[in-house]
């Protein structure tokens, strides 16, 4: 690696190591202290586990943490070299400008490469691990109050198993529903929470008759399932929102068990996260021309407030979209790709003319 290399890749990770961690720290320190008397209340409550409920909240934000952070960096350093001149001298030396900005996309590659592999690998059981330490420890959080009015289990034949409440005394779910298929439904006021043993007490059967209504065949006090199987780590849990699911996962869905409801959803989610890791390499294909360019009345806060505004107005556009590709109002390819292309084809004209 050549000096000027060296020297950029060390100005550009110094930079953004030092915003990202200034960034998170303000973040953490609000969610801190919002929970501050659920965090001292908790005598049992390790600084181990502290330290690693805010690296999940790490992974949950690094989507937008580590574009922004990549943003404010490639000003600052960009707009350093070119008020040192250090940029012309390397550009005299024969040097272009893409040659030059070669460092900042590879760091940028980099952000895109950890938000894949976040969304797929780390996220999901992050948000899970979040989940699990508010219902632990957050007593007073909204979380923890929130009393959820259904909760779903997918089992392992794809079958869907709905109940209402759970209820520790009985070790048992109540008023449940089996849906094994859309014509084949066993209703049911308690069911065992054991899955090697399920036995249901007050069962009925309902079944889709020839002219298409659901009737009531078979009804039993006490009724044993040998093929109602989940595996135990699933129970008391809800259905896993589509958003907390990784890109396999929801491949894997789309393919098996996936509802024409669900499929714009699970479209969506999968367009979205593979739209937004590529922001980090448009924040250094935007920005670096305004950085670069030439004059004795540049105005760094101009700069600075118009890339951050830009950024989060982008993130604010695709929330919305998601909602659009989510409900079928657009399809989920044109709801999330056309408004990052609209947004991104001046800049790129911009960016080829300059360089």
């Amino acid at each position: 690696m050549t000096l000027w290399r060296r020297y950029f890749f060390y100005e550009i990770c110094k930079v953004f190591t030092f915003f990202l961690v200034a960034f998170f720290f303000l973040y953490a320190l609000l969610d801190f202290s919002m929970h501050m008397d659920d965090f001292f209340k908790d005598s049992h409550l390790q600084v181990v586990q502290i330290c690693s409920y805010y690296g999940c909240h790490f992974l949950k934000r690094a989507d937008f943490l580590l574009p922004l952070s990549l943003l404010v960096a490639t000003i600052k350093v960009l707009t350093t070299f070119n008020h040192r001149r250090e940029w012309m001298v390397l550009q005299v030396a024969g040097l272009s400008t893409k040659t030059l900005l070669t460092p900042f996309f590879v760091v940028a590659a980099l952000c895109a490469t950890f938000n894949y592999a976040n969304f797929e690998f780390f996220l999901p059981k992050a948000l899970l691990n979040m989940e699990t330490f508010h219902a632990t420890h957050f007593k007073s959080s909204h979380r923890a109050k929130r009393k959820e009015l259904i909760h779903l289990l997918t089992l392992k034949d794809n079958s869907k198993l709905v109940y209402q409440s759970y209820s520790p005394e009985k070790d048992a779910f109540f008023d449940v529903l089996w849906v094994r298929s859309p014509d084949d439904i066993w209703r049911m006021k308690f069911l065992s929470a054991n899955p090697d043993t399920p036995t249901a007490q007050y069962v009925d059967h309902l079944t889709r008759s020839p002219e298409g209504f659901l009737a009531k065949t078979e009804s039993y006090e006490t009724f044993s399932f040998s093929d109602l199987k989940w595996r135990p780590s699933m129970t008391g849990k809800s259905f896993i929102p589509f958003e907390s699911r990784s890109l396999k996962e929801l491949l894997r869905f789309k393919k098996q068990t996936a509802t024409p409801y669900e499929i714009p959803k699970i479209m969506t989610q999968i367009c979205y996260k593979c739209a937004v890791p590529l922001l980090s390499l448009f924040v250094v294909l935007t920005v670096s021309p305004f950085c670069l360019r030439f004059s004795r009345q540049q105005n760094l806060f101009f700069i600075y407030a118009l890339g951050i505004f830009g950024l989060l107005s982008l993130y604010t556009l695709l929330d919305a979209t998601v909602v659009l590709g989510e409900y079928a109002v657009l399809s989920p390819v044109v709801a999330i790709f056309a408004p990052l292309l609209l947004v991104t084809i001046p800049f790129i004209w911009k960016f080829v003319k300059t360089a």
